[in-house]
């Protein structure tokens, strides 16, 4: 009998001992010597109780991966959290230097990621697996040796992926998203000066058979991304990721380390079942860099967003609110937001602030939104300090077929077609459709200089309410040369 409890008692410690929980330690003195033996504990035993791991040390390491156990695995109650007390993970080699495949349930704080390869397929995080309910918080993710020449624009990296494949960053999953619930926040995302940055700052890639059916609901907020070389924010076959209160910039640059063409966002095919896929309170600014002047700017076409085919609800609109586009300079075609063919749409409350199109040639589009669907929101947006010399489109709500509301926007303080005979669109609502409720009305056009044919506010074939618009002290005035034209005020 004794012996029978005695073996009963040593199974239980055996078992107790094998499982993680409690507060550990990782460092050379520590509970756990490197981060293999850390993330191997972890998918190997599982967790009993909420596991505590602080970091005493810098390691320079092989790729850290961490995935799910079999059993005993990570929950609300029974999390892990990892602070790294400003300490940094070095990895040298190519893609993600730390892997979330599969885990839930797993904090890393405070920890500083480094790259040191010289790729062009550097990254510092990457989620696939259907990771779920992780969150990386205050973190540094650096690319310290990358250079202008080791970025690439069609497979290079970034600073955050979600993607099913560690050497592709455009890989999915037919069964599962390549991550859900997840959140980054707080976070510094930047390379050395003067060099090119990722090709993406944070990209998210999923299946386009799972977008419509499964939420995904990651969130980006407060986050500070310093460098990037073609895409800020990638939002790809998502359902109800959110882009919150991001600094997104090139100001460690004193100079052009950015490609020709950029998207500051992209959001491509995503819905909004749970709730909505937005972009709000985001800020950009300093592009192509801090300090860049006309002759300088991007050389190609810019997209403040590329929005194409997402799908809001009646309840979860999809989103773009109080973003700030700001010191953007530009010589070729621009928009502040390709905005085409997206349902339940809303655009509100956004500020494009010294956006620059310096060529004769080069049409600046503006808010070009083109055939939306259900219901549109276009309020309290404004548009300030725009130049350009070429046509110009400041609003241009194109043939939407369903309601629109247009109000209480602002456009002011602006001078465009400056050097050419470019018409101007100032505000423009084309053929809305005619059964509904649609509104264009309390929005202000003032203190602008027009270079050419200018169209104020400009409703055509339009059915629904035109009231309390106020235009006043607009001219046509040209920076060099004579003006010409008429000003069409309605």
């Amino acid at each position: 009998m004794k012996v029978l409890c005695l073996g009963g008692l040593m199974a239980f410690s055996s078992t107790a001992y094998s499982q993680l929980s409690g507060t550990k330690t990782l460092g050379a003195t520590g509970d756990y010597k490197s981060w293999s033996e850390l993330s191997s504990a972890i998918s190997t035993n599982g967790v009993n109780g909420k596991l505590t791991v602080t970091v005493l040390e810098d390691f320079t390491t092989s790729r850290v991966t961490f995935k799910n156990p079999t059993s005993n695995k990570p929950t609300s109650t029974n999390e892990i959290v990892i602070d790294g007390k400003g300490k940094k993970l070095s990895y040298s080699g190519n893609d993600a230097a730390l892997v979330l495949d599969g885990v839930s349930y797993l904090t890393i704080k405070n920890l500083t990621i480094e790259n040191t390869a010289n790729n062009s397929d550097n990254k510092g995080i990457q989620f696939m697996g259907d990771a779920q309910y992780n969150t990386i918080d205050g973190c540094t993710i650096s690319f310290p040796n990358q250079t202008s020449s080791s970025t690439s624009t069609s497979s290079g990296g970034a600073y955050i992926v979600f993607s099913a494949s560690t050497t592709s960053m455009t890989s999915y999953n037919t069964t599962y998203h390549n991550g859900r619930y997840n959140t980054v926040q707080n976070c510094i995302m930047t390379t050395k000066a003067n060099t090119n940055g990722p090709t993406v700052a944070i990209m998210v890639y999923n299946s386009a058979t799972l977008d419509a059916s499964t939420a995904s609901n990651n969130t980006f907020k407060n986050n500070t991304i310093k460098n990037y070389y073609y895409y800020g924010l990638y939002n790809q076959y998502s359902n109800g990721d959110q882009f919150l209160n991001n600094d997104i910039s090139n100001d460690v640059n004193t100079s052009r380390y950015i490609y020709s063409v950029t998207y500051m966002m992209r959001s491509y095919y995503t819905y909004s079942t749970q709730r909505s896929t937005k972009f709000e309170g985001n800020k950009f600014h300093d592009l192509p860099y801090k300090g860049a002047t006309p002759a300088n700017g991007f050389t190609s076409t810019v997209y403040g967003i590329y929005a194409y085919y997402n799908y809001g609800t009646s309840s979860n609109f999809w989103t773009l609110k109080d973003n700030t586009f700001e010191n953007i300079q530009c010589r070729s075609t621009s928009y502040f937001g390709y905005c085409w063919y997206n349902y339940y749409a809303d655009y509100d409350g956004n500020v494009v602030d010294n956006w620059t199109n310096d060529y004769s040639t080069s049409y600046t589009y503006g808010w070009y939104v083109y055939y939306n669907y259900n219901h549109i929101k276009f309020n309290r947006n404004e548009i300030k300090n725009v130049y350009t010399r070429g046509y110009t489109y400041l609003v241009y709500i194109y043939y939407p077929r369903g309601q629109v509301q247009a109000d209480y926007n602002k456009i002011h303080d602006n001078k465009t077609a400056q050097t050419t005979t470019g018409y101007t669109y100032v505000f423009y609502v084309y053929y809305p459709n005619r059964n509904n409720a649609n509104s264009v009305s309390y929005n202000e056009i003032k203190d602008n200089r027009w270079g050419y044919y200018t169209y104020g506010l400009y409703t055509y074939y339009f059915e629904g309410k035109v009231n309390n618009n106020t235009i006043t002290n607009n001219w046509l005035e040209k920076a060099s040369g004579t003006p010409y034209g008429y000003f069409y005020t309605c």
